[in-house]
């Protein structure tokens, strides 16, 4: 299903568990967020190819958290708008740096040429109907 990333792993950076997934190239979902302001769940949930209960499960964590903000549709009360908090956004800055550190490993290790045809390649798998 286009919607289903694959998880390789699950680490720790010793307080916060991350999980390591298949790379889904294209804008980040924070500038998709940027450039598009508030979204909707489901709309959210296509943005960033996930299923979107578990989009509902991780926004109730990161809620928790003051992370992100969900409110109701005024238009829609069956659908509500989610935001990035400040704080989310610090969070984001702050592993901006790791995360850029290691796509530059990942290019030095195999170089531009091939990170470009990989990407290629997995935007092309994106299209295909399993």
């Amino acid at each position: 299903h286009e919607h289903v990333i694959p998880i390789h792993d699950v680490q720790s950076d010793g307080e916060m568990p991350f999980l390591v997934m298949q790379y889904v190239p294209g804008q980040s979902l924070q500038a998709r967020v940027d450039e598009r302001g508030p979204l909707e769940l489901t709309a959210l949930a296509h943005e960033a190819c996930l299923l979107l209960s578990s989009l509902t499960r991780m926004t109730k964590a990161m809620e928790q958290e003051r992370l992100i903000t969900r409110v109701t549709d005024p238009e829609d009360r069956r659908r509500s708008i989610t935001s990035i908090t400040d704080e989310g956004r610090r969070l984001i800055l702050d592993h901006a740096e790791e995360s850029n550190a290691i796509f530059a490993r990942l290019e030095e290790r195999f170089g531009r040429k091939k990170l470009d045809q990989l990407l290629d390649l997995l935007e092309e798998l994106r299209g295909v109907d399993p």
